[in-house]
């Protein structure tokens, strides 16, 4: 079982050769390296270069688009392995990383989830299971925030392929998390990995914490809201509700008369969709009891002057 890993490496020369490292030690060693140069201005090229004159498994494409969708998508146009793992270069994987992602063997329409080193300790739900239950762990991983990263899964490549699965280079928010809920709906058999075997590095430089348009923003929470709607019940009410919160949390950061305006637009059919799908059974932890206790209040008039200000005191 052969694995591509598609490694995005601009100007990452401060992390890059731990990370190598740390894939030149998998236990699971059928797999070749593609790292893919958008025009660095550091010294990852040659760090790279170094590296491949000691293993053949690992080859240098160079793309000319920027951002790290553009190198992904490049990166899957020239692999050639039965799998596809994302593997960032700020960060690094345990030895056994493939193997863990691996299991006891793959299928076409399989995919596993992983546990990983980060900021927050989180204990996943070890299971495997295929049908209609592959709807409930995905909610279940929706829930805690797991689902949508490409980085802890492993990709059938003959899928992406297949129904021409890409990376959307206009999103420079949640790309990672539509690819990976486009590539859901074609999964009948989920297992999730409670190992920790990713380390996942957090910098300040991270396209999450900078500044973005607020309209650019909101497309990405729309694109992403319409892929999910594909799902079961359950899972559409997790969009609506997460759709909801995050256009209230961009009405809440709006001064400007036009950015107000803007944000309305989405928070009003938002607030709608919310009202008319949410059922007792879906309140399943905090985060659904909060927006489903303080979004009345947040909306008790239909008046946008009303819902700016409860926006700011209320944090749905």
């Amino acid at each position: 079982m052969s694995i591509s890993i598609i490694t995005p490496i601009y100007n990452a020369e401060k992390y890059l050769e731990e990370c190598l490292q740390s894939i030149l030690r998998q236990t699971w060693a059928d797999f070749e390296l593609l790292l893919i140069d958008n025009n660095s201005s550091d010294r990852s090229v040659e760090i790279c270069r170094q590296f491949m004159e000691q293993d053949p498994r690992i080859k240098l494409y160079h793309c000319r688009k920027p951002g790290a969708s553009a190198a992904r998508n490049y990166g899957l146009s020239k692999a050639t392995g039965e799998f596809v793992v994302f593997i960032d270069a700020d960060d690094w994987v345990e030895p056994d990383h493939l193997e863990n992602l691996v299991g006891k063997g793959l299928g076409k329409n399989d995919i596993t989830f992983t546990n990983a080193f980060i900021s927050y300790d989180l204990q996943l739900v070890e299971e495997e299971v295929s049908g209609q239950e592959c709807d409930r762990v995905f909610a279940q991983l929706r829930r805690q925030t797991f689902f949508g990263w490409t980085w802890n899964k492993i990709f059938n490549r003959e899928v992406i392929e297949q129904h021409g699965i890409r990376f959307n280079e206009s999103m420079r928010l949640h790309e990672d998390e539509l690819f990976t809920a486009e590539y859901c709906q074609y999964v009948t058999h989920v297992r999730v990995s409670n190992r920790k075997t990713y380390h996942y590095r957090i910098l300040n430089t991270s396209v999450m914490r900078s500044k973005m348009p607020k309209e650019e923003k909101l497309s990405c929470y729309r694109r992403l809201y319409k892929m999910y709607s594909k799902l079961d019940r359950e899972n559409r009410y997790l969009t609506i509700r997460v759709h909801l919160s995050h256009c209230c949390n961009m009405l809440r950061h709006c001064w400007k008369p036009d950015d107000i305006r803007l944000a309305l637009m989405y928070v009003y059919p938002a607030y709608e969709e919310y009202r008319n799908i949410v059922q007792p059974e879906f309140l399943r932890d905090d985060r659904d009891r909060k927006v489903a206790q303080r979004s009345p209040w947040v909306f008790r008039f239909r008046n946008g002057v009303w819902i700016w200000i409860a926006s700011k005191i209320i944090n749905i």
